[in-house]
């Protein structure tokens, strides 16, 4: 016998938001740099980082990676948001750099 699966789409999309926070950002306070690391199926379409204004101050596109380092180095104190987009997602993280 056969069993029969019946798949409710919101159940995929809570399944998949549930993998989401696998994105690790570290370290996170920063000072010279920070790492971003994705499950290893997931590549980085894109990367940006805007200070707590909405100006951007990195970018970069096309990693072509699921894990990228940014040089932190030039940026001032404070706090700033990471967004990370792939071509599943697209999530924000808070980075504070010291």
């Amino acid at each position: 016998s056969q069993d029969t699966v019946v798949v409710n789409p919101t159940s995929i999309k809570k399944n998949y938001n549930e993998f989401i926070p696998q994105i690790t950002v570290y370290p996170n306070p920063a000072k010279n740099f920070v790492n971003i690391n994705l499950p290893p199926f997931e590549k980085i379409t894109s990367l940006e980082i805007t200070d707590i204004t909405g100006v951007s101050v990195f970018k970069q596109k096309n990693t072509g990676s699921s894990s990228y380092s940014i040089n932190t180095s030039g940026f001032g104190k404070g706090i700033y948001l990471l967004k990370i987009t792939t071509s599943h997602f697209e999530k924000w993280k808070k980075l504070i750099l010291h």
